[in-house]
């Protein structure tokens, strides 16, 4: 299954599909977003980095930007409900600052411990604070900069999230890949004590 709420880019993944000659059984291709909701929701931005996320949306970047609408949904009502999907062997989700979201609208399945492996992607648009470590500006409240320290982050962020898995659903975190300093800051602090390691 595939979730894409832009209409450009899902008629793309609907072409790529018939090009590989992928039977539209093995592959379903749903146009609308996925978040921890089912209704209607605006992304605005510029095309490169829209965002649903309105933790942000005070940030001079998506000030006065492209505004879209568009329908989501959750995982648990169109896995669950609608295609009675029992297990999931891989949620992936990255999208743009709505990661958070996405894993609530799972709750059915992580709380059953139905999905195999969840990866995130984890970015500067999850909160204003990480956005703000990326992204600095002046005019906001005075100034937006990064907070001196990890727990004065915005929530979510890394170790919010990553202690609300596994306090919640019992899921145990890895970080992958190479990190900046922010966010190496803060999985070594979540990983004293909730047995994360990072992986490189």
């Amino acid at each position: 299954y595939a979730f894409e709420p832009f209409e450009d880019a899902y008629d793309k993944l609907i072409l790529k599909r018939k090009q590989l000659e992928i039977q539209e059984e093995a592959l379903k291709i749903y146009n609308t977003g996925i978040a921890d909701t089912v209704g209607e929701m605006e992304w605005f931005g510029s095309q490169s980095t829209m965002t649903a996320n309105k933790r942000i949306a005070n940030h001079k970047e998506y000030q006065n930007k492209f505004s879209h609408y568009g329908n989501v949904t959750t995982i648990d009502e169109v896995l669950g409900n609608q295609e009675n999907v029992d297990k999931i062997n891989i949620l992936k989700t990255d999208t743009e600052g709505l990661e958070y979201e996405v894993l609530k609208g799972a709750h059915g399945f992580l709380s059953r411990k139905a999905i195999d492996l969840v990866i995130v992607e984890y970015g500067d648009r999850w909160s204003m604070s990480s956005f703000c470590a990326a992204y600095p500006v002046e005019e906001i409240g005075g100034g937006c900069h990064p907070p001196p320290t990890v727990d004065e982050m915005d929530t979510p962020n890394l170790k919010s999230v990553t202690k609300w898995l596994y306090n919640d659903y019992g899921y145990v975190s890895y970080l992958l890949g190479k990190v900046n300093l922010m966010n190496r800051r803060e999985f070594q602090q979540t990983s004293d004590t909730e047995e994360i390691q990072q992986i490189s």
